[in-house]
């Protein structure tokens, strides 16, 4: 059994190493009492705790689990302080899950990745349905340690334009990792996997620094995703400044609602110094979660992109069309600009422009480029308008 303390890191730099040494003493004491004498306890990382049980009945082992899990979940009292604990368990057992003490850890290892991956507080057993999707785990990592150690991360940029004049107004940046062999990376190999990784900073700084020089190069506003964990951590009104204070065309970032709804607060704080920093704020998939609606009014955001499933079921649904329409006349009353995401036909491009959408994004007016590619079609948008 693996055991991972979630963000244990936050106590030591909150509370101090000495807080953080005793919390540690004090789940390995609750979870000691619970084991038999020959079971093995040990501290394998700095928030990781193994456990080996010996010769252990089925019913016996699903009731110490669920021992240990509560006892774990109880809050604990330091210096006067009282901490509760998240974490995050896995187990695999021998022989199905593997005939070998390096293959058990090896796969509850990958296991625990899983766990961690889908915030889950309760353990969960190595089994074979989870083979296909722990190597894809396993994949991603892989890939992603190759392509930070071998700068093989690129972005696709793909434009949207304007419904009125058929100008290009912006593009999104789209990251992808390029392999040296020239095979190229999607998201879906490797995005989830990053944003929990060890590497994010050091991506996020690239795609800073990468996207601000593109700007700075084609003088047109570039849009970049920002993941939840970055957008709430101390220095990313730090980090933004620094790569983008000489910008003078904007960098735009985008975000989600699931990045601020937890605390619309703090959100709007974050919000205001970017756009004291001439940092464009875009609202991504807009009208797929349940708050939007109640947030918007709150946050000063200069561009509300249209959801491409309500794009998609327009002109068959009447409803769709409704709420594009009334996405559309909200933005207008808060002064914001709208942008359709997956246009394809030429009758979706002809109801947005008559509804009066701002913007369109998709692949009937162009997919996401290298940067070889969208370099000539900036120059033939400027050319022609």
């Amino acid at each position: 059994m693996l055991m991972d303390i979630d963000n244990f890191s936050y106590y030591n730099k909150a509370y101090g190493i000495d807080v953080g040494d005793k919390i540690l003493k004090e789940l390995a004491n609750r979870i000691r009492n619970y084991i038999k004498e020959e079971d093995i306890l040990a501290r394998t990382g700095a928030d990781e705790f193994s456990i080996l049980f010996t010769n252990i009945e089925e019913n016996r082992l699903i009731s110490t689990i669920k021992n240990i899990e509560s006892i774990i979940a109880e809050e604990i009292l330091i210096d006067g302080r009282i901490f509760k604990i998240h974490f995050h368990s896995v187990l695999a057992i021998y022989p199905n899950d593997g005939e070998n003490i390096e293959t058990l850890l090896e796969n509850a290892s990958l296991a625990l990745k899983l766990a961690k991956k889908e915030n889950e507080d309760e353990t969960r057993f190595f089994n074979k349905d989870f083979e296909k999707q722990l190597k894809s785990i396993s994949k991603a990592i892989f890939l992603i340690e190759k392509a930070i150690k071998n700068d093989l991360f690129i972005f696709h940029y793909q434009p949207y334009f304007d419904l009125q004049t058929g100008k290009i107004v912006g593009l999104e940046a789209l990251v992808r990792i390029k392999d040296k062999d020239g095979t190229i990376y999607y998201p879906k190999d490797f995005i989830d996997f990053l944003e929990s990784s060890p590497y994010l900073d050091l991506f996020e700084k690239f795609a800073l620094k990468e996207v601000s020089n593109k700007i700075q190069k084609w003088q047109i506003p570039i849009s970049v995703n920002i993941s939840a964990k970055t957008f709430n951590k101390g220095n990313f009104i730090d980090d933004i400044y620094f790569y983008t204070k000489n910008l003078t065309t904007p960098l735009a970032i985008e975000v989600t609602e699931r990045i601020y709804m937890n605390n619309i607060e703090k959100a709007k704080i974050i919000i205001q110094k970017l756009k004291e920093l001439n940092i464009k704020i875009s609202i991504d998939d807009f009208g797929t979660g349940y708050s939007s609606l109640a947030y918007l009014k709150e946050l000063n955001a200069d561009i509300l992109k249209i959801d491409m499933t309500f794009v998609k079921n327009m002109l068959q649904d009447s409803k769709s069309k409704a709420l594009v329409k009334a996405i559309v006349d909200i933005s207008k009353e808060f002064g914001i600009k709208s942008i359709a995401e997956g246009v394809e036909t030429k009758e979706q491009y002809n109801m947005l422009k008559e509804m009066g959408v701002d913007y369109a994004q998709g692949f009937l007016l162009s997919k996401p480029l290298p940067e070889e590619e969208i370099e000539p079609l900036l120059k033939a948008s400027n050319t022609n308008n």
